[in-house]
């Protein structure tokens, strides 16, 4: 029988063969035939993500997630910056893939806590404004602001017996992806995760940074493509 953690590992379809996918339905239950084609069923709670539409009331502005999945209990935990609940969820084993680098991975529970930490120490305005979920995969969607510039991210989770075992981070806009990468060290240093050095090597990307968040602002609009 797998590992865990060998089961959280992304999985390769044979070659020729396109990959399972859970059926994601909104607010309900998928069609039998859809059901019978994916072997899971999805949940959705889905809404733009500058005024996310909500499952329940609104409460202070954000989302009010359902809590029936794995996923919906992680994202609402991440909405809330809530570090408890964060624990609870994940395995001892988890693994967390930077959205900045391929260098290298944040293995192990407390590693993984210590970078929501120091996200949560930079992030302001986190909403969920989509949340994709079925029993081993699941994926929510958030936006916030980091010194007033808007990103967008998306969390994959592989779930296995019940906990998060592997979390890969993908963000946009670029900006906003230096931007973290530029303030973020600082933070992750005071809670262990890196050294003194490696914490001002990435503090060197904030020039590169505020570059192109000037290109973004005053010359990426003169060049909006036309519409075809």
């Amino acid at each position: 029988m797998p590992s865990p953690t060998a089961r959280c590992r992304p999985s390769r379809s044979p070659r020729g063969s396109a990959p399972a996918r859970p059926a994601i339905v909104a607010g309900g239950p998928p069609t039998d035939g859809a059901s019978a084609a994916a072997g899971r069923v999805g949940r959705m709670v889905s809404g733009s993500p500058d005024e996310p539409s909500r499952a329940g009331e609104a409460h202070n502005g954000a989302m009010e997630l359902q809590t029936d999945t794995v996923t919906h209990r992680f994202a609402a935990a991440d909405q809330r910056a809530d570090l408890a609940a964060i624990g609870e969820l994940l395995s001892e084993d988890c693994v967390l893939d930077s959205p900045i680098t391929d260098a290298f991975v944040f293995e192990g529970r407390r590693s993984v806590l210590a970078v929501y930490a120091a996200a949560f120490e930079l992030f302001r305005d986190i909403r969920v404004h989509t949340v994709l979920a079925d029993e081993e995969t699941g994926a929510f969607f958030i936006t916030g602001r980091l010194d007033g510039i808007r990103f967008e991210e998306c969390q994959l989770l592989r779930i296995a017996d019940g906990e998060v075992c592997r979390i890969t981070m993908i963000g946009r806009p670029v900006p906003a992806l230096l931007r973290v990468m530029a303030r973020i060290g600082a933070p992750m240093q005071r809670h262990g995760l890196l050294s003194p050095v490696a914490a001002v090597v990435g503090g060197g990307v904030r020039p590169i940074a505020d570059l192109l968040r000037l290109v973004e602002q005053h010359v990426l609009p003169r060049l909006r493509p036309r519409r075809l």
